[in-house]
């Protein structure tokens, strides 16, 4: 079976379909994310972006009720 997902650092697939990811590295996040923000800035200043289309695209998900989600994680030291 092929793993394709987007949007998420992804070394392998494993089995039943579960993903391993790197380790969060909140300094390399910090930078993406002031690099993101430089961006959405530039868009907007040069027009190519407007603020209600800048907000939607940061809030897709806003429709959603996220009030009962749960993240489920397993004891597995091969998923670690």
């Amino acid at each position: 079976m092929a793993c394709n997902w987007d949007g998420i650092s992804q070394e392998y697939c494993g089995r039943k379909g579960r993903m391993k990811v790197r380790r969060f590295d909140p300094l390399e996040r910090m930078a993406e994310k002031e690099a993101a923000r430089r961006q959405d800035d530039d868009a907007l200043v040069s027009g190519r972006l407007s603020p209600r289309d800048l907000n939607a695209r940061n809030f897709r998900f806003q429709h959603l009720d996220f009030g009962s989600a749960r993240i489920l994680v397993e004891d597995n030291a091969d998923f670690i």
